[in-house]
């Protein structure tokens, strides 16, 4: 016997890749039998054919499939030992797959990349595709997750996904994939918008360098204590929250038309900073405790949403919050620095009415500009509203009409809208 260049003992006579007559076999993607001798295999899909539950397959370099993807094994763990796990051909196959029953499987220490995908469509050519038929775990322990290709990187459900560097994405189907997993602390180094229908995403980082989309929530989806990075975003939307899905304690770095778009969902407890557009829009949805911040774009847009505890500023001679028919804005603070007659610190956009301003403080570098105006004919509940705009006028009357009545209850109290 021998020991490699890794201090491992290697077996005599692999089953795997021959041997025997006194040869001292090595090869690239072993087994060990628990006492440090290994039997060696000539691919990994031959390895995974003879493996076990509780075996570990470890690979001693890189190593090319040019055949055909591979299917992972319930309770086989792979160790890439610092190797790579490379599928390259010109097809649509999958370089990992898991599509059984339940499974639990951990991946250590390297790389898995898919090379010359000719994808046809979002499932197609991916590096992992993983839909097992029950509940399931993958571990990715010190994992990158490459694609090389113009296709996705990832289709998965049913799925616990913890950890792993995903890379890539696809120009042709305009995403890096769509997912309805869980996913915990994962970081994506994304070139194209990646999808979460149905899942929950924790204690993530995505970052998205062009100027597409960078993370888009659908069915009922979460992000949760998550942070988005989106520093060449043009006309895109970093963040979108689609119906019944919501953000919890996220930040958002944009360069990009729209750093969040909320279409009846809830955002609470997150971050918003955008140094060329908007930094959120909701409509028909919430959103409680946040902080926005805009250097050349308006800070807050509401229709017929309701918004609490915001702290909006922005620097340009944009409106800090704009508000349309139905908004609702409450116990929040604003601050326009541009000393720009053309900006107030509230604009209420629509003459439809069901507004209500409540509770706000309103800080103008313009000290005789309006701290609310209006399109003409417009018309809100506004109370509790303090403004340090010491020559200028809370309200534009002209354009806005307050509906406040200040009426007072049985106990001397005053009613509020």
């Amino acid at each position: 016997m021998d020991f490699d260049d890794n201090g491992f003992i290697a077996s005599f006579g692999s089953a795997g890749l021959g041997g025997g007559g006194g040869t001292l076999p090595t090869g690239i993607i072993g087994i060990p039998n628990g006492s440090g001798w290994y039997t060696f295999y000539a691919s990994l899909n031959l390895a995974l054919a003879s493996a076990v539950f509780g075996d570990t397959i470890v690979f001693f370099d890189d190593f090319v499939e040019s055949t055909s993807g591979s299917t992972l094994v319930n309770g086989v763990d792979i160790n890439l030992n610092g190797n790579s796990y490379i599928l390259d051909t010109a097809d649509t196959q999958n370089t990992l797959n898991y599509t059984s029953g339940a499974f639990t499987c951990s991946i250590y220490n390297g790389n898995i990349v898919r090379k010359n995908s000719l994808a046809t469509g979002t499932t197609d050519g991916l590096v992992l595709n993983i839909n097992p038929l029950l509940d399931s775990s993958l571990y990715l322990n010190n994992v990158e997750i490459i694609q090389e290709s113009d296709a996705c990187i990832i289709s998965s459900s049913k799925t616990s996904i913890n950890g792993g560097v995903f890379r890539g994405g696809s120009i042709t189907q305009g995403s890096a994939g769509v997912t309805t997993s869980y996913f915990f602390d994962g970081t994506w180094y994304i070139s194209q918008p990646i999808v979460f229908s149905f899942t929950r995403v924790y204690n993530s980082f995505f970052q998205n360098v062009n100027s597409t989309n960078v993370v888009e929530l659908i069915n009922s989806s979460e992000l949760i204590n998550s942070q988005i990075d989106h520093p060449n975003g043009g006309l895109s939307t970093s963040l979108d929250v689609g119906e019944n899905c919501s953000i919890y304690g996220c930040i958002v770095f944009s360069n990009s038309i729209k750093s969040c778009n909320v279409n009846n969902a809830k955002v609470t407890s997150s971050t918003f900073r955008n140094i060329l557009g908007l930094g959120l829009e909701l409509l028909d949805s919430t959103a409680h405790d946040c902080s926005i911040f805009c250097v050349s774009g308006v800070g807050l847009i509401l229709n017929s949403s309701e918004a609490h505890n915001i702290y909006c500023e922005v620097n340009l001679n944009n409106n800090p919050v704009e508000i349309g028919q139905g908004g609702k804005f409450y116990s929040s603070s604003i601050v326009q620095n541009k000393n720009d007659i053309s900006a107030c610190g509230i604009k209420i956009t629509s003459n439809l009415g069901n507004i209500t301003i409540n509770k706000c403080s309103i800080s103008l570098a313009n000290s005789s500009g309006f701290a609310i105006d209006g399109v003409a004919l417009s018309t809100a509940t506004i109370s509790e509203i303090s403004a340090d705009n010491s020559s200028g006028s809370l309200i534009n009357t002209s354009n806005v009409t307050n509906l406040q009545t200040f009426t007072q209850d049985n106990f001397g109290n005053i009613i509020i809208g």
